[in-house]
């Protein structure tokens, strides 16, 4: 199950402190009922990292809708404190993390895709530190495009390997026909293979939903999204695609991605 758009970001969990100390509050109860209520039902939580608290983040900082910053973190501290806090207290639950929320939109990310990897590598260690059975998954990006400037490849190519820091490539994609999750994957898959060819890293469809500008939304539209995507993996044309997760058909400010290989 995944959480985003659920009040659980790193903005709700350690609402206050004093940069570059341990002087911080945290709050954990959102976080705690959801977890366990996923455990209860025999689920797994992926849950995304990020966003930055203002107390976190440089001067004249503004919060988006998730409460908390898109801007880099001022003191690689604070995020190595909450990454650690937060895998040491999950240690023994089924978790993964995805280390941000699309860094390549500038709602969600301000700085550049090198800082991003920088992250991603400390929170492979601050997570597979407490918790070696934890999968880390990359940022999750919107796009991949097919040139080497853009923002995923920008990303793979940083010097902090973060495909050597990941266990699994995450992407999101919001097609107008379910055919065109098979272009979306292929396009992530080029980019990793044109970084190292040797490299054959799993992807995870860890945000699929309705174009937003199309259509309304139904479940009936929702469902044949999964079909497709579940018959071309059947049949290996999305076969590095492992696992895919719908969002969202909720409402009320609550959305939960759930797996369906």
């Amino acid at each position: 199950m995944r959480l985003w758009d659920s009040g659980v970001t790193w903005a709700n969990i350690e609402p206050s402190g004093t940069s570059g100390t341990s002087n911080v509050t945290w709050d954990w109860t959102k976080l705690d009922q959801l977890v366990n209520a996923a455990a209860a039902r025999g689920l797994g939580i992926d849950l995304v990292l990020g966003e930055t608290p203002l107390w976190a983040a440089p001067a004249g900082s503004t919060t988006n809708y998730t409460g908390g910053s898109a801007a880099v973190p001022k003191n690689i501290y604070d995020w190595n404190l909450y990454v650690s806090t937060v895998a040491i207290r999950y240690a023994n639950d089924n978790m993964i993390y995805e280390t941000w929320n699309e860094p390549n939109l500038s709602l969600y990310w301000s700085g550049d895709m090198n800082t991003m990897a920088y992250l991603n590598q400390q929170a492979y260690g601050d997570i597979r530190l407490p918790a070696p059975n934890a999968k880390v998954l990359t940022p999750g990006f919107t796009s991949a495009g097919t040139s080497g400037t853009n923002p995923f490849s920008q990303f793979l190519s940083s010097t902090y390997a973060p495909l050597a820091h990941s266990d699994a490539v995450a992407f999101h994609d919001y097609p107008t026909a379910a055919s065109q999750i098979t272009s979306v994957a292929n396009s992530f898959e080029s980019n990793i293979k044109a970084k190292d060819g040797n490299v054959d890293k799993p992807l995870w469809l860890t945000e699929l939903g309705c174009d937003r500008n199309a259509t309304a939304c139904t479940s009936a539209i929702a469902q044949s999204f999964v079909n497709t995507a579940k018959s071309a993996t059947d049949v290996q044309v999305l076969t590095d695609v492992q696992v895919l997760m719908w969002y969202a058909l909720g409402g009320g400010g609550q959305y939960f991605g759930y797996s369906e290989f």
